[in-house]
């Protein structure tokens, strides 16, 4: 197990210089993402919400409108829906102010990540270098770039795990009680999958104590409270997401969970991508042996022996790490049945990873002293550069997306009116640039494009497109990005922009370009053959 030494009663070491810097350390996650710079909205989520919110007037219409649309898709995330609308109140067409918003809402969680380490008895080095691992890790990556349930999920998760903490002993355990289950409500009402966590943190209320760790928990008057009470949650939550599902169409969003039948090796992966700070979809050997993941692990692995070597196991501690090892676990087995998996689905699975390290550290720094905190310190900063890294390559990638997007759909009403764009979509291999048609069309309209502007917009693969371009376009177009189908032969527009990242290997800076063409020959002459399948 890991398990860091700590006295009896564990006590959060460090003074209160130690513990600001440590809430202080992940606003240097700020400088990685830059929330300040303008960008355009991001195609996903924004390109189906934009158009409700911009018809709605005022707080509860707007909500009422984003219920009432995800309604028919199965969802029943209403505090989700009641933070969207509220941010549209205030930041309204402001792409930089939605930034800004998201970016108050990591940095909130990062910090809530420190306090709640705190009350469980870490350093302040240790806190401070889980939390800003939390801030780059590619799991939270997307958290600061799109529009999700997750980052508020995370922040109810972390006050849930807060408050939980000495429930057990505490003298004001009937207003915990409430708390704790008006936060557990919370969180199925941002994200319903996040319901299958709730156990494991109620089983650490009724259990941990800073006195003796964790013990066999009793059924007494506060137990009974609390399952009462969470009961009542659980009723609730179960009639509305019920009626939601109930009304939901045979190809809505919930109905496409489960969908495609379960895959064991599928769960191995995603563990992977909840685990680690970063994953790499061409090798599982190149995702443990870059130095992010190397780091981490390394520090799992000396906290693991160092009560081999002389040191006293802190009470419940194993038990602990055990708890928050399930969390990776059960976000995998959970979305093993989601076709379609984004690496923000583990932000709140990963936050409980990035508090393994927590314990790992602290585990290190106290039981080596001196040696310890260097080692500690050393493994953990590398960890949060690296990961850094490849945070920094991932947000240029979402925002060049939403720029080449943005641009592609402005060009549209400046130039003479097209009937039907054929969109290149490979029926293998991946794409540089992965917009489909019926993305760009509602990307189109969410970013004020008229109406009478917007073509037909269609998918269309390698072989369509090749039969397509052995007869005259017409007022069609068609829009190809980097991907199996290989290049257009030619092009009316192109439309690129570059991307650089550090190469950890060399200590180089790389450029990469992400380039989509398009070839409308009814914006300029261009005569095009046909387009060669590899």
């Amino acid at each position: 197990m890991i398990v860091p030494e700590e006295s009896p009663a564990p006590v959060a070491s460090g003074g209160r210089g130690a513990w600001l810097a440590a809430m202080l350390a992940p606003l240097l996650s700020v400088f990685v993402v830059r929330p300040w710079v303008p960008h355009p909205f991001p195609v996903w989520d924004y390109a189906e919400m934009l158009p409700l919110l911009r018809s709605s007037r005022g707080f509860a219409e707007a909500f009422t409108a984003l219920a009432s649309f995800y309604r028919a898709e199965g969802r029943a995330n209403y505090l989700t829906y009641a933070q969207i609308a509220a941010t549209w109140l205030i930041a309204g067409e402001h792409p930089v102010v939605w930034q800004l918003q998201r970016a108050l809402f990591m940095l909130l969680a990062a910090i809530l990540f420190v306090w709640v380490a705190r009350r469980l008895g870490a350093t302040p080095l240790a806190a401070g270098l889980g939390a800003a691992l939390f801030s780059v890790a590619v799991p939270s990556t997307e958290g600061w770039l799109l529009l999700m349930g997750e980052p508020l999920a995370v922040i109810l998760l972390l006050l849930l795990v807060g408050l939980s903490a000495g429930y057990r002993t505490s003298s004001d355990w009937p207003r915990r009680a409430l708390l704790i289950a008006l936060l557990s409500l919370g969180v199925m009402m941002t994200k319903e999958v996040l319901g299958l966590c709730l156990p494991v943190i109620v089983l650490f209320a009724v259990s941990w104590t800073r006195e003796q760790g964790f013990a066999r928990p009793t059924f007494g008057s506060r137990e009974r409270r609390l399952a009462a009470l969470l009961l009542l949650v659980l009723i609730i939550e179960f009639g509305s997401f019920w009626s939601a599902w109930k009304s939901a169409s045979p190809e809505s969003y919930a109905n496409a969970y489960g969908a495609a039948g379960f895959e064991l090796s599928r769960v191995g992966t995603l563990f992977q991508a909840m685990l680690f700070p970063a994953r790499f979809t061409s090798s599982s050997v190149a995702t443990l042996l870059y130095p992010a993941n190397a780091a981490f692990l390394l520090l799992l692995i000396l906290g693991c022996a160092r009560p081999a070597v002389g040191g006293r196991r802190a009470p419940g501690a194993g038990w602990l790490a055990l708890g928050l090892l399930s969390f990776p676990l059960l976000g995998a087995f959970a979305y093993a049945l989601w076709p379609r998996y984004s690496a923000f689905y583990g932000i709140p699975f990963f936050a409980a990873s990035a508090g393994l390290m927590v314990l790992a550290l602290g585990g290190v720094e106290r039981g080596q002293r001196s040696v310890g905190r260097w080692l500690a310190g050393g493994l953990g900063v590398i960890a949060v550069a690296f990961a850094a890294i490849v945070c920094s390559r991932v947000v240029q990638e979402k925002n060049v997306l939403a720029e080449i997007a943005h641009e592609v759909v402005i060009s549209f009403p400046r130039e003479s009116k097209l009937d039907t764009l054929f969109m290149v979509v490979p029926t293998r291999g991946g794409r540089r640039w992965p917009v489909n048609a019926r993305e760009l069309s509602h990307y189109a309209a969410a970013v004020n494009v008229p109406a009478s502007a917007i073509p037909i917009v269609v998918d269309a693969s390698c072989e369509d497109v090749g039969r397509r371009l052995g007869a005259p376009l017409g007022r069609s177009a068609i829009l190809n990005d980097q991907n199996a189908c290989g290049r257009l032969p030619a092009h009316t527009r192109r439309f690129g922009r570059e991307v650089r990242y550090l190469d950890w290997l060399s200590g180089r800076t790389i450029t990469d370009s992400v380039q989509v063409e398009l070839l409308a020959p009814a914006w300029a002459k261009a005569a095009p053959p046909s387009l060669r399948i590899p």
